[in-house]
């Protein structure tokens, strides 16, 4: 298996956009032609993922006319992959796209979301360990070494999450005829589901969404200088708000279903919003 060089884009051409898809979530981009795939395995600095429902690969799509990378599958920081999400990011970042859209499998810890739906993402609250924030990269001469922190202290959060990124997005689920609600994310560490006081706790503190990813791939995409916006699939009621208990099981099914909706959004989203053409497929 050939592994990419250090110029990926001499050798794949450029991306307009990119978009992460978790947990079930790889079907999104099934109806694309392919351009180029690529395993994670062949890009240095990166292994497979351990989880099940993450494939590990890179599809290169092409979209009307329009190329968009699809990360199909992720590397989780309980991994323990810090340095795999930022060659992760990076690697998107090579290949010139300026904007990564995120997606998260996500458990509700709102009443008023229910499975199934499509969340915006409007703020995060990050509780995983921050370690991978000292994960620094290597400085080109002549740039500051000061990391920027995104997600904490003093800076806005319009480092965050792009505000116009998130309204292209939701421009882009009214002409897929996709009713995206808004939230706020809280990312906390995993692997385990949340227990029910922990729920509570998020509840309390104003969390609408639990996931156990995002943040570390919102915080190097803002360092390596990229636009970045979450979506979130509410795959499951959090801990003690449902009869049962959350399964991976059922939140890959959910995934699964609801991919062809967020393959609709995307097409949109990449058109931009004036074109008023349905959907591909």
């Amino acid at each position: 298996m050939r592994r990419i060089g250090s110029d990926p884009k001499s050798e794949l051409g450029g991306a307009d956009l990119t978009v992460l898809l978790g947990s079930g979530l790889g079907g999104a981009c099934e109806r694309f032609p392919v351009v180029r795939s690529l395993e994670f395995e062949q890009i240095p600095g990166l292994t497979p993922p351990s989880v099940s429902g993450h494939r590990g690969e890179f599809r290169l799509c092409s979209i009307n006319d329009r190329r968009c990378l699809f990360i199909v599958g992720r590397k989780h920081y309980y991994e323990r992959a810090d340095k795999e999400i930022r060659a992760m990011v990076r690697f998107a970042a090579a290949l010139g796209t300026g904007e990564l859209v995120l997606t998260s499998a996500a458990g509700s810890v709102d009443s008023r979301l229910s499975p199934g739906e499509l969340v915006v993402v409007e703020d995060i609250m990050d509780f995983q360990d921050r370690d991978y924030r000292l994960t620094r990269p290597a400085e080109p001469a002549g740039r500051s070494s000061v990391v920027p922190r995104p997600l904490r202290g003093g800076n806005s959060p319009l480092l965050c999450l792009d505000p116009s990124l998130r309204s292209r997005i939701e421009k882009a689920a009214i002409k897929a005829g996709i009713a995206l609600k808004r939230g706020v994310l809280a990312c906390v560490s995993g692997p385990a589901y949340e227990t029910p006081a922990e729920v509570r706790a998020l509840q309390e503190i104003g969390a609408s969404l639990v996931t156990m990813s995002a943040a570390p791939e919102v915080f190097f995409a803002n360092q390596a200088g990229l636009r970045v916006a979450a979506l979130c699939l509410v795959t499951n009621l959090a801990t003690g708000l449902a009869q049962s208990a959350p399964s991976h099981k059922s939140v890959l099914e959910i995934g699964k279903r609801s991919s062809r909706a967020l393959g609709d959004l995307i097409v949109h989203l990449v058109r931009g919003p004036d074109v008023t053409a349905a959907p591909d497929g």
